[in-house]
């Protein structure tokens, strides 16, 4: 299953099926494409009929839950929903997917998604039931083939100190280049003014 890279324009999730046990992994980088450091943080997903509302305490929520990110350092969690989660009225619905910082309190939406809710036959193996995951890469789900990961472009929260240096580091080299280019020019014009004088010996 290939990943799905969140933009502005992409607002579409995909299909999930309704009383059936899914895994959403969700993987996010930062400006700099790097894996955003979640240490500390929590993640909330919450699934409503409509994009927006004013219920506070999100009571009509279908689906919510809220997780401390398993893989915290990657950027990486996993969304886990039994099949009674999932067992809700057919149709579109959206989520959204939000960061909670630990001690400042700030809280980011990294991103908000229509999905449908396809009903099937079977009901009588809806359970709370969510098993031993197994966990696969960045952008394979092994375990449920529905679940279609998530790739957010995040803006920077923290910028690596290692950044600056490689920054500085490359300014030197180009100021040296440039003196390197301005030694040579100097160069060229001597030996020019050398040929020129030169050729007015040789051509009087």
């Amino acid at each position: 299953m290939a990943s799905r890279t969140v933009r502005p324009k992409n607002k579409t999730y995909g299909t999930i099926q309704r009383g059936s046990s899914l895994t959403i992994p969700v993987f996010i980088k930062d400006s700099f494409d790097k894996p955003l450091d979640l240490t500390d943080c929590t993640a909330s997903f919450t699934v409503k009929a409509v994009q927006y509302d004013y219920d506070r305490e999100d009571v009509r929520a279908y689906i919510q839950k809220d997780l401390v990110p398993q893989e915290p350092l990657q950027g990486r969690f996993f969304v886990q929903l039994s099949s009674k989660d999932t067992d809700i009225p057919p149709g579109d619905y959206y989520f959204d997917i939000e960061i909670k910082q630990p001690g400042s309190g700030m809280v980011y939406r990294i991103c908000t998604l229509l999905c449908e809710i396809e009903g099937g036959p079977t009901n009588r193996n809806v359970n709370d039931g969510i098993g031993q995951l197994a966990v696969g890469d960045e952008i394979t789900i092994l375990t449920l083939e529905q679940g279609s990961p998530i790739i957010i472009i995040a803006p920077a929260v923290a910028v690596n100190p290692n950044i600056y240096n490689q920054l500085d580091e490359m300014m030197k080299e180009i100021k040296r280049l440039q003196r390197e280019n301005a030694y040579q020019k100097n160069q060229i014009e001597t030996l020019n003014e050398h040929v020129k004088a030169l050729n007015d010996i040789v051509n009087p």
